[in-house]
C-alpha cells in the first residue's frame, strides 16, 4: 500500500477513536467496575432490580443536568465554591428524582435507605463535573455526563439482577422458580465479590481487545485496494 494511502486513513483513524472515546464511559471506562466509583449504593443497596433501577434513575436525574450547568460556569467560579454549587444542584434535583422512582415500587425508599440521599454526593459528578464538564461545551457535558449514568446503570443492574434471581428467587419481583437459593447473595460482602468478578470479566476482554486490535488493523491496512500511484508526465 503506497504511503499517501496510509495517510490519509491515518487522520480518519484517529477521529473514530475520539468518537468512540466520548462514550467511553459506558463500557471502556465504567465508573463501577473499571473506576472503582460508587462502590457503596453498587454492593449494599443493589440486592433487588428494582432499587438498581431506582439508583440508576436518580443518577441519571441528578448527575446530567449538573454537570451541564458546570460547563456553563466553567472556571468563571473558584473551585471552594464550584463544589458546594454542584451539590445545591444537585440537591435539588433529588426532588424530581423521587417522583420518577416512586412509581416504581412505594417502599422503595425503605429498601434503599440513605443510599438515595447520598447520590448527592456521588463520585462521579465530582470527579467528571471538574476533570470535563468545566472544559467542555454543554453538549459534550451532557453526552459524558449520560454516558456515565448509563454505565453506572448496567454495572449495578447486572449486579443487583444476580443477586435477586440467586438470592430470592425472584426478578423485578417476579417468582423464578430455581432449584436453589444462595441468600447469602443479598449481603454486603457478596456485593463485594460480585463487582470483583465482573471487572475481571470486563478486564480480561478489553485486554484481548487490545491485543487482536492491532492484528485487525493490519488486516484491514492488507485488504484495502491500492492507490495507483501518481506520476507526473514530462512535458
Amino acid at each position: 500500500m503506497s504511503q499517501e494511502n496510509v495517510a490519509t486513513r491515518a487522520p480518519r483513524a484517529g477521529r473514530r477513536k475520539k468518537r468512540l472515546h466520548r462514550f467511553s464511559g459506558i463500557i471502556t471506562r465504567n465508573p463501577v467496575l473499571v473506576g472503582g466509583l460508587l462502590l457503596a449504593p453498587v454492593v449494599v443497596a443493589s440486592t433487588s432490580l428494582k432499587s438498581a433501577v431506582a439508583l440508576s434513575i436518580t443518577m441519571a436525574v441528578v448527575t446530567i443536568p449538573t454537570m451541564a450547568v458546570a460547563s456553563l460556569v466553567k472556571t468563571r467560579l473558584p473551585l471552594w465554591l464550584r463544589i458546594p454549587m454542584y451539590t445545591l444542584i444537585a440537591s435539588l434535583l433529588l426532588i424530581p428524582a423521587g417522583m420518577l422512582v416512586v412509581p416504581i415500587a412505594s417502599t422503595i425508599f425503605d429498601s434503599m435507605g440513605m443510599y438515595f440521599s447520598l447520590m448527592i454526593f456521588n463520585s462521579v459528578l465530582f470527579t467528571r463535573a471538574e476533570k470535563l464538564a468545566v472544559k467542555s461545551s454543554p453538549g459534550a457535558a451532557l453526552l459524558d455526563g449520560a454516558c456515565y449514568s448509563l454505565g453506572f446503570a448496567l454495572a449495578i443492574s447486572l449486579i443487583a439482577a444476580v443477586r435477586e434471581l440467586l438470592a430470592s428467587n425472584t426478578l423485578w419481583g417476579v417468582p423464578i422458580h430455581l432449584p436453589f437459593k444462595v441468600s447469602a447473595l443479598a449481603l454486603p460482602f457478596a456485593g463485594f465479590l460480585l463487582v470483583g468478578m465482573f471487572a475481571a470479566i470486563g478486564r480480561f476482554f478489553r485486554e484481548l481487545a487490545a491485543r487482536q486490535a492491532p492484528k485487525r488493523r493490519r488486516h484491514r491496512l492488507a485488504a484495502a485496494p491500492a492507490q495507483p500511484a501518481r506520476e507526473e508526465v514530462a512535458q
